[in-house]
């Protein structure tokens, strides 16, 4: 619930059009209404099967290391973009990242090699809207 109120208010901040969920979450708790506070007024969210994700959204970029992924910080961001990130302790399913064709990874080099999953969403969004911002879209 923390981290999907995180990721929600940072959806906010961004100024997302969207908030998919995914994973068997249906509904959105008290918990995650209150880590959320305002931003659930601001933006959309919808419940999807991945699936869904992959038929209705062309653009997915996934943050994770894999072997397929590409430097966060030289990748070209499309403008319209859903970003995807996986459960913090297990990442994104491999079936479904298997599916998505952009991948990204956020270096790291500190003797800690995770990042809190709203901290990656976070870096991965501000990353994107400065990337378009400069592309002057």
């Amino acid at each position: 619930p923390e981290n999907i109120g995180a990721c929600l208010r940072l959806a906010g901040n961004i100024g997302s059009a969207k908030v998919i969920i995914s994973g068997g979450q249906r509904q959105l708790t008290e918990k995650i209404k209150r880590i959320a506070r305002n931003s659930i007024h601001s933006i959309s969210i919808e419940f999807l099967e991945d699936k869904e994700i992959l038929e209705q959204y062309p653009n997915i970029v996934a943050i994770e290391t894999s072997d397929k992924a590409e430097n966060i910080y030289t990748f070209s961001w499309p403008p319209k973009t859903a970003v995807v990130v996986g459960n913090e302790k297990f990442g994104i399913r491999e079936d479904f990242l298997e599916k998505i064709k952009q991948q990204v990874y956020i270096p790291i080099f500190g003797k800690v090699q995770s990042l809190n999953v709203s901290h990656a969403l976070a870096i991965a969004l501000f990353e994107w809207q400065r990337f378009n911002i400069i592309q002057n879209i």
